[in-house]
């Protein structure tokens, strides 16, 4: 079934329009008829079953037919991710949408080889949360994750921690798998972390002083097994072992 995206203040009556982009994909590529069913996600929890009425060049008519609130994950996890070059970003983007990832934040750093003014920044931003709505629609997954502008590292430190707990993909000899620092955590609380965040350094990884400073704002270091890993490979890994052992927590 094809899935497009609508924003909230767009899905709330029975008579829903798919305009500008997501017509020009639902006609010129996915070729959908009258009558077809499709899905509409609004990126804050509901898919709306919907039937096509008419559809031209301009605009998709479509009727609501039956509407889902799925309860959101008990928990928000934010990726604090360097910029690595090329278009690593987008494929990390990606995956992390596909994982239930609450808010994505593209760092600079010291060893960062992307460079952005303002305005790149925000072209790139824009870019990124279209692979958001893309990885949504192949997915299903119904929460829009928060995609910020790009920032330094230290700009992002110098800020109260609003997290339960922090944790940073490290390689030093003090690292821990992410179990046991988050059973650690539990046992404090008696109850999971309900915000978290994790940090994922560039190409070259953090710098030792930046590691530093993140280790000193809170940050507990976690290992991802023994070998030297790609950094996109790195939050991948990173976010689906979180994701599992915060589910796993959940259920017990």
């Amino acid at each position: 079934m094809h899935r497009f995206i609508l924003p909230p203040d767009q899905t709330r009556g029975d008579t829903l329009s798919l305009e500008g982009p997501e017509c020009k994909h639902a006609t010129q590529v996915l070729r959908i008829r009258p009558d077809e069913i499709v899905e509409i996600l609004n990126g804050q929890g509901e898919t709306i079953r919907a039937r096509v009425l008419e559809t031209s060049r301009s605009r998709v008519s479509l009727k609501a037919i039956s509407r889902n609130q799925a309860l959101p994950l008990p928990y928000r996890l934010s990726l604090f991710m360097a910029i690595p070059k090329g278009k690593i970003m987008d494929a990390i983007v990606q995956k992390a949408t596909e994982l239930g990832t609450s808010r994505i934040q593209p760092l600079f750093t010291e060893r960062t080889e992307v460079h952005l003014d303002s305005e790149r920044g925000e072209t790139k931003c824009d870019k990124w949360q279209t692979v958001v709505h893309e990885a949504m629609k192949q997915c299903g997954c119904p929460w829009q994750p928060q995609v910020d502008l790009p920032a330094p590292l230290g700009r992002l430190l110098a800020s109260p921690s609003p997290f339960d707990l922090a944790v940073v993909a490290s390689l030093e000899k003090d690292a821990r798998h992410p179990r046991e620092v988050m059973g650690d955590w539990v046992k404090q609380p008696g109850q999971p972390p309900r915000n978290l965040a994790l940090w994922i350094g560039p190409e070259g990884d953090f710098s030792p002083a930046e590691y530093a400073q993140i280790k000193a704002s809170g940050a507990r270091p976690i290992t991802l097994g023994p070998f030297v890993l790609r950094c996109d490979t790195a939050a991948v890994a990173a976010l689906a072992t979180l994701h599992f052992e915060l589910q796993a927590l959940g259920r017990a």
